[in-house]
């Protein structure tokens, strides 16, 4: 048996299909190849294999991964090679390799966010994210299983956070925590800023760009 890790992109329009749908387009490309897969046992059999944190629809990603069992060893250029024939537009395997820690051990994911807008719009969203970055805390309402409304504070769960103006457009590296014990979805902390702003922008764009471990190196 032989564990080995896909590292795999998910962007264009791609990017729109749940979680869920991405786990049986790897599942039917893996059918419509030759390779020793293992499988889980009962009487509806899977293919064993195990993602990375799901991705939030609309958010493209460099650095999805894949843990999948083998039966056998396997030749991990072919294995790329041959996925990618089967894949669909958008899923595109880019490494393959033996894994060197568990995917337990992400920690945290880091995405390039781009935020588009007027002058005036960019200039206040600039200003505003920098003064929240520099508070204690920063609340947001947040609803749990049930729908009742809580109080949650998402500075805890922001470790870096950096931003600047390039032509028409801004651009930001941020790192949130994305653990078995808390996760923060971008998507809170842009919404927080804009609802702190008088003016419409134009829109925003995410990719994950990178997982990383608790001593913040890099997962591989």
């Amino acid at each position: 048996m032989e564990k080995l890790r896909i590292q795999f992109n998910k962007t264009g329009d791609i990017r729109f299909i749940s979680h869920l749908d991405v786990m049986r387009c790897f599942s039917r490309a893996f059918a419509r190849t030759s390779i020793p897969l293992r499988y889980t046992e009962g009487f509806n059999p899977k293919i064993k294999m195990r993602f990375s944190p799901p991705l939030s629809l609309g958010y493209e990603s460099w650095c999805e991964v894949l843990d999948v069992e083998f039966v056998d060893k396997y030749d991990t250029s072919y294995l790329e090679y041959e996925l990618n024939e089967k894949l669909p537009a958008g899923l595109r395997v880019n490494d393959v390799s033996k894994p060197e820690f568990g995917i337990d051990s992400i920690y945290y994911s880091r995405y390039l966010l781009k935020v588009y807008g007027s002058d005036d719009f960019l200039d206040r969203f600039l200003h505003k994210s920098k003064e929240l970055l520099s508070q204690n805390s920063i609340m947001v309402t947040k609803s749990d299983r049930r729908g009742r409304p809580f109080d949650s504070d998402i500075r805890k769960l922001i470790s870096s956070f950096n931003i600047f103006r390039h032509n028409d457009v801004l651009v930001s590296d941020i790192t949130v925590e994305t653990s078995n014990f808390a996760s923060l979805n971008p998507k809170v902390f842009v919404e927080k800023v804009l609802s702190e702003i008088p003016i419409q922008g134009e829109g925003w764009d995410a990719v994950r760009t990178q997982f990383i471990k608790a001593d913040f190196d890099i997962f591989r």
